[in-house]
């Protein structure tokens, strides 16, 4: 989180829950997610430095067509965003 400040990113760590690492290093087959007739989209945080550059859409591709809209921001964009405008 970076740029964010500490209380921002306190919050963030209180919701995250620990997960096994399984579910990083198990191979998922995306055929199913090709095969469905709807619409994808990917957001894009242009800002994110979790991953190295390209890596992110570099998955996304894996999901088929997908309309991409890209925002300012990183990896936590979206829950700052709701924590700071709950208060």
């Amino acid at each position: 989180m970076a740029g964010d400040p500490e209380e921002l990113r306190g919050a963030l760590i209180k919701c995250l829950i620990l997960q096994p690492l399984a579910l990083l290093t198990t191979k998922v087959s995306t055929a199913a997610f090709k095969r469905l007739a709807i619409l994808r989209t990917v957001l894009f945080c242009k800002d994110d430095a979790s991953l190295p550059p390209g890596a992110f859409l570099g998955m996304a591709q894996n999901l088929g067509k997908f309309d991409l809209i890209e925002i300012p921001g990183g990896h936590e964009t979206l829950f700052a965003k709701v924590q700071a405008d709950s208060g």
